[in-house]
Parts: structure tokens; sequence; C-alpha cells
């Protein structure tokens, strides 16, 4: 027989395993890291970012004998418009500069001219652009593709087909693509990796004999500094 009189019952709880599923219409604790990613992609709306990059051509310049490894640099804005949950969706713009020169050596006759033969693309796109924020919003995925132009700018040294040497800039479509990873430094900045192709379309030739430079675009890789608001 049981005494009326009350009396304490101690148990102690054991921590559930990772493998652990609530039955169903039992909801589960939220990760808070899961959390904090989610409100750093309702908060911080916007992003600027800019880049500094190696640039390696597409093809070989068309016969042009420009080098293949050039340098450059970018920057590029965006804002998201669909949040859900750690991943959104938003419009963009980016601004990207290549260069690939090198120095040539004249035909005697033409010692005074000019000793750089270049190629330079000045482009601009609208992007679509789709991120995301995992590891508590530490670690930021992102990729984006978009409609573009590049005014692409030729000039090459006086030679005997070309006794004035050769400069002729043109404006042309294209497409730029690009793919990065992100990581939290600080409060709103990031620093991380980006791998961008810059595809442009055109049969232009230029000089004589005639050359190709101007497509099929060129790949970079560079460092991505993003700054978040």
């Amino acid at each position: 027989m049981l005494g009326g009189a009350p009396s304490a019952v101690w148990a102690q709880a054991e921590v559930a395993p990772d493998s652990y599923e609530p039955p169903k219409g039992v909801p589960m604790s939220p990760d808070p890291r899961d959390l904090r990613a989610e409100e750093e992609a309702r908060r911080r709306l916007w992003i600027i970012a800019v880049q500094p990059r190696l640039v390696i051509a597409l093809g070989d310049g068309g016969g042009s004998g420009l080098p293949r490894v050039g340098f450059g640099g970018g920057v590029s804005i965006g804002r998201a418009l669909l949040v859900r949950g750690r991943t959104r969706l938003g419009l963009g713009a980016s601004f990207g500069y290549e260069r690939y020169q090198h120095e040539v050596r004249p035909a005697p006759s033409f010692q005074a001219g000019d000793t750089t033969q270049s190629l330079t693309h000045a482009s601009f796109s609208l992007d679509l652009r789709l991120d995301g924020f995992a590891l508590g919003g530490r670690l930021r995925p992102w990729v984006m593709i978009g409609p573009a132009m590049s005014i692409a700018a030729y000039s090459d040294v006086p030679s005997d087909g070309n006794p004035t040497g050769v400069s002729q800039t043109v404006i042309l479509p294209g497409v730029r693509t690009a793919i990065g990873l992100g990581v939290e430094v600080g409060s709103g900045v990031e620093i991380g990796a980006r791998g961008e192709v810059l595809a442009t379309f055109t049969s232009r030739s230029v000089g004589m004999p005639e050359v190709k430079p101007f497509a099929p675009g060129n790949f970079s890789i560079g460092i991505d500094v993003g700054f978040r608001f």
C-alpha cells in the first residue's frame, strides 16, 4: 500500500542520438546554426564585390600571336529578391576589364613605331544570381549568369602588311557566367574564390594578313571580396 505523502521522483534524461527523428506531429527543435543562416539571408539583401583576376584566353587569339594569359579586375552589385530559407534568388550587374599584351619587335623599317600588341575587353552584364548560406551562414556559395556586352579594343605594331599599325574597337554581344564560394570574415564582409567565363560572339577580322582576336572570349579566376548590407 502506497502512502499518501508526496515524494519527489528523480530521473536522468539521455541525449538523443543524431539519427533520432520525433514521431509525426511532434516538432523538432531547429538547429540554431540554421536559424542564424536564415536570419542572415533575410537581413543583408545587397552585395557589392570587387574581383582582381588572372585571365586565360579561350582561343588562340585568332592567329594574332597574343599571349594566352593576361590580367584584369571587376566589380559587381546584386540584390536578393526572393528568399527561401537559406537560399536566395536575385538580380545584379557586373563590370569587368581584361587585358592581354606583350612587347613586339617591329620590322627594321618601323623601329620608331609602337612596340606593344594588346587586346582588352571592357564588359558589362546583367546577372541572374543564386546564392546560399551554409554552416550557420559562414559559407556562401553562389552562381550567376546573364547577357553581356564587351567593348573590345585590339592594337598591333606597324608591319609590312599594316604600315600604320592596327587599332580597332568593336562592340560585341556575349554571355557572362560565374561561380564562387565566399567565407564570412567579419560582419557583412566575406572573401572567397571565383571562376568566370566571358563568351563573346563575332567573326570580325582585322589587319593584313587577317586575324580574329575578338572571340571566343576568356576564362578568369580570382579573388572575390564582398560587402553585404
